[in-house]
């Protein structure tokens, strides 16, 4: 590899050398490609690798050199990160050349001192030091951090507050010191940090240290309040009062079993400027009703996600009329009051995703009108019972993968005339009619319905095709029925798809394909019948004879032992074509003439003969625009 070889790729991330006859690397080989992430060199006859062969990609792992970030005049960001680096004036010995950085992280290495001492760029704002050793932050100097505005000090152990008096930290807008067993308040007490840029997450704070931390702060509204990994247990009517007004309160992390109603926390000051609450990560179990609480006019995003909630009471959120995101997804919600949305007129998107709902009573989103997002995935749900989403005519998304269901209703989507993406995989539904999806037709345009129960025996046209109706639809997901795949796609199943451009039939073991299947998908773009070898053999003629727009087909693993010069008619427009993995042995004589459009071609693993019927193929592939995947792997 002589030297510079990629200096014209200057952007390059990743480069895979493997699987060559490389001998040699040229000192300076790599010479250029500052910003790359990822080398292989395996399987090559490299036996010694010299001096400066590597130069150019400045990797360090145990130590840096003076020089060796010099070239990098632009660089804003630098992760040395687990590096096994254990001190940092080498570090910024080597980067006090790049006046552009920014943002420099050295987290996980084995740093024990800050010195000798050496000035930092003066561009730095954005210094992660988290996860080392700096226990007594030996060698610190007053103006080691001057220009430094976010530092991060996280978990090195530190228990003294006195090193601190030696550095100046006044200018910092952001300091990170979580999981250091140190005083805060003390901290705050002899150093000249602005109280307002300690962030309190990980030092341990009991109820009382909540009301001292409200008293450092005081003063005009504060931004963010974040009281993470605190351990606290218990937060009184009133706990959060004597803060300055909060735009955002952070309690992720904690040991809180209730939280109330989180208007009673605050005064009537701070009502009127909380816009977002986040309770995650902590062991809730019951949301109660909310009625007659202080009113929160401007919140707006709410989320209780990673408790234990199992109820959510009536009226649980009447105290919050404006919310617009609401998540109690990963919790463990059994029952939903009827009442539990009441007074939610304003929202838009709500998680419920990953809990044990079995039932979803009528009534239980009327309030919602504004809803546009329903997640529901990975509950029990094994019925949908008619009005259960009624008042939800501006939903667009509603996801219910991963329940129980096993049969849609003729009523179970009423309502929901506005629904543009439907997901039902990874249920139990053995079979799809056309009547459920009514009250949607003039509006789906994603329907997923893979990994259900789906199963056809016989190619018989079926009285009434399932998505007859979907006329918009765009995109439709039917791979990976269980257990044993879809086996036969009855006579014109797809009839009505008129707008349809991405079908997903893989995994299905098909065992035949009736040559009407796709008469209808004239607007496709993309098909995949993929890892479907139910033992189909071959493909009927003129199968995609209407699938004019064509762009990718992927035959990968179907099972298919020819492919007669029919099949490919009409698909003047095909550039992407996957046959691997089939049982192969020529191919016909089309892929220059029927296939104009054609710039990838996949046959690895297909067992093509050497005998006269493939004779035309090695000068073609010699001179095709086509990429075609390991070509040099061919014994031909």
């Amino acid at each position: 590899l002589p030297p510079s070889s990629f200096t014209h790729l200057p952007l390059l991330l990743t480069l895979d050398l493997s699987h060559n006859h490389l001998s040699r690397l040229s000192p300076g080989a790599f010479q250029g490609l500052g910003v790359l992430g990822s080398l292989d060199l395996a399987h090559n006859r490299l036996a010694t690798v010299g001096d400066g062969a590597f130069t150019g990609l400045h990797n360090a792992t145990f130590s840096i050199t003076a020089g060796a970030l010099a070239p990098l005049l632009n660089l804003r960001r630098l992760s040395l990160r687990r590096a096994r680096l254990s001190s940092l004036a080498p570090v910024a010995l080597a980067v006090r050349p790049l006046q552009a950085l920014r943002w420099l992280d050295l987290c996980g290495n084995t740093l024990s001192t800050l010195g000798p001492a050496v000035a930092l760029p003066a561009s730095l704002l954005n210094l992660r030091l988290c996860n080392n050793s700096l226990q007594g932050l030996v060698g610190g100097t007053a103006g080691l951090f001057l220009g430094v505005k976010v530092l991060d000090l996280s978990y090195n152990n530190i228990s003294e507050v006195e090193p601190f008096t030696r550095l100046h930290l006044h200018n910092l807008s952001l300091l990170l010191l979580a999981g250091n067993p140190l005083d805060a308040f003390r901290l705050l007490e002899v150093a000249d940090v602005p109280p307002r840029s300690l962030d309190f997450t990980g030092l341990h704070l009991d109820t009382g240290g909540v009301g001292e931390v409200c008293r450092l702060l005081a003063g005009p509204r504060l931004r963010l309040l974040r009281l993470n990994r605190n351990g606290l247990a218990v937060l009184p009517d009133g706990a959060l009062s004597t803060c300055p007004p909060i735009t955002t309160l952070d309690l992720t992390g904690n040991r809180l079993r209730r939280i109330g109603c989180p208007g009673r926390l605050l005064s009537p000051r701070q009502l009127r400027v909380l816009v977002e609450l986040r309770v995650e990560h902590n062991l809730l179990r019951r949301l109660p009703p909310c009625v007659g609480a202080p009113v929160l006019p401007r919140l707006t995003r709410v989320s209780y996600r990673f408790n234990r909630i199992l109820i959510v009471g009536p009226r649980a959120f009447v105290d919050a009329p404006r919310l617009r995101l609401l998540r109690l997804d990963v919790n463990g919600l059994a029952w939903l009051h009827r009442d539990a949305f009441r007074g939610l007129g304003q929202l838009r998107e709500l998680r419920l995703d990953n809990n044990l709902l079995t039932d979803l009573y009528p009534g239980s989103f009327t309030p919602l009108k504004l809803l546009n997002t329903l997640n529901l995935r990975n509950n029990r749900v094994s019925v949908l019972f008619p009005g259960a989403f009624t008042g939800l005519g501006q939903l667009q998304t509603l996801d219910l993968g991963g329940n129980n269901l096993r049969h849609l209703s003729a009523a179970g989507l009423e309502g929901l005339q506005g629904l543009k993406r439907l997901y039902l995989d990874r249920n139990r539904l053995q079979e799809v009619s056309a009547q459920p999806f009514a009250p949607v037709r003039a509006s789906l345009g994603v329907l997923d319905l893979r990994a259900n129960s789906l199963r056809y025996i016989s190619q018989r046209e079926l009285p009434h095709p399932p998505f007859q109706h979907l006329q918009r639809l765009y995109d439709l997901k039917l791979q990976a029925q269980q257990p044993y795949g879809l086996r036969v796609i009855p006579h014109r199943f797809f009839q009505g798809l008129t707008a349809l451009r991405a079908l997903y039939l893989a995994q299905n073991r098909l065992l035949a394909v009736p040559p009407d299947a796709f008469d209808d998908l004239q607007q496709l773009q993309s098909l995949t019948l993929a890892d479907s070898s139910g033992g189909m053999g071959v493909l009927p003629p003129g199968v995609f004879k209407n699938l004019t727009e064509l762009r990718c087909l992927d035959l990968e693993n179907a099972g298919l032992r020819s492919l007669g010069p029919e099949v490919f008619g009409n698909l003047s427009k095909l550039e992407r074509l996957k046959l691997a993995k089939n049982n192969l042995q020529t191919l016909e004589r089309v892929l220059d003439k029927q296939l104009p459009a054609l710039r990838y071609l996949d046959l690895r693993k297909c067992p093509l003969s050497c005998g006269c019927t493939n004779a035309w193929l090695p000068a073609w592939l010699n001179n095709t625009p086509v990429q075609v995947v390991y070509l040099y792997n061919y014994t031909c």
